[in-house]
């Protein structure tokens, strides 16, 4: 999507991305100036020494993309040799085996182990939502049947005549049916809920008049500190020479997009400000606190004389007495 978008741009629009949305997670960035190499001399542009170093420091990132696929795709080949076969004959060994629960359980792990391997190993199941669920979800069944395989041999090493009753080989079978539905559901909906509460999406609109709109939203707090909901909106060219040139002639330092082009980000100021009130309120409650035990402490002083001066009294007026 980011390539069909960027298609015939120039490198000028990366840098107005990651200037006006430096809250874009940096995997983002890589995969659009990996898409934007060789463009940025299309339009004679003037570059000051800011903008090479920028340019260079593009290629630097487009080749640790590069460099950084080539060793998953590598690892992704490694899972794929050693995996796909060993789970296969490690499933036809135990189904080979006289039936009983401890062949039925590891037939099934090793036959949910290649599923994992054949769903986490391809990037394809990856780039669709519905796909990426179905993918977590199958990776999490095999821990569910190594529970079960756990509290089959505590069974039997604890209650041996227990387990015998408890788990036969027809139960064992139904509880194996029972926790593919179950472990694959349970687990996509926790994910479905965590991705529509933590999650920030980039999603890139079509380009209208030679402009191209990001939409960022932030719901929760997320890895990189966010506390407050937002949706902001950049605009920067693309392809149209006369929004281009408009935005040329608003801009201040060359090819750069206008501060009138860009809407500011709503969520970074208003969070300093919020942490800075916070932090009043806490040192307001500090204080508080602090005069409160101020004043306990006098109190109490003032109640020890007092006591001390009715002792005083006191034996003043017993003295007197035994002298008389």
């Amino acid at each position: 999507m980011f390539g069909e978008a960027f298609s015939g741009g120039s490198k000028a629009s990366a840098y107005r991305l990651q200037k006006n949305h430096t809250d874009i997670p940096e995997h983002l960035l890589l995969c659009v100036i990996h898409e934007l190499s060789g463009t940025y001399d299309a339009y004679n542009e003037v570059w000051d020494a800011d903008d090479l170093e920028l340019i260079y420091s593009m290629d630097i990132a487009k080749q640790t993309c590069i460099l950084g696929d080539l060793y998953e795709n590598v690892f992704r080949v490694i899972v794929l040799v050693f995996g796909l076969p060993g789970n296969i004959i490690a499933a036809i060994v135990a189904l080979s085996l006289e039936r009983a629960p401890t062949t039925i359980f590891v037939a099934a792990l090793s036959m949910g182990d290649f599923l994992t391997v054949v769903f986490r190993t391809t990037k394809m199941f990856s780039l669709v939502l519905e796909y990426s669920i179905l993918k977590v979800s199958i990776g999490f069944f095999p821990n569910t049947i190594l529970v079960l395989i756990c509290f089959e041999r505590y069974l039997a090493v604890c209650h041996p005549f227990k387990k015998r009753r408890w788990i036969t080989i027809q139960k064992a079978y139904y509880l194996v049916a029972m926790l593919v539905p179950i472990s694959c559901c349970a687990y996509a909906a926790i994910y479905a809920i965590a991705i529509s509460q933590h999650y920030i999406g980039y999603n890139v609109d079509e380009p209208q008049d030679g402009r191209l709109t990001i939409v960022c939203a932030a719901t929760h707090e997320t890895e990189r500190g966010y506390n407050d909901s937002c949706l902001s909106r950049s605009h920067y060219t693309d392809t149209d020479p006369t929004s281009r040139e408009r935005n040329r002639q608003d801009s201040n330092s060359g090819p750069f997009a206008s501060e009138a082009d860009v809407l500011p980000l709503g969520h970074r100021a208003p969070q300093k400000k919020k942490k800075k009130k916070k932090k009043k309120k806490k040192k307001k409650k500090k204080k508080k606190k602090k005069k409160k035990k101020k004043k306990k402490k006098k109190k109490k002083k003032k109640k020890k004389k007092k006591k001390k001066k009715k002792k005083k009294k006191k034996k003043k007026k017993k003295g007197k007495i035994s002298l008389r």
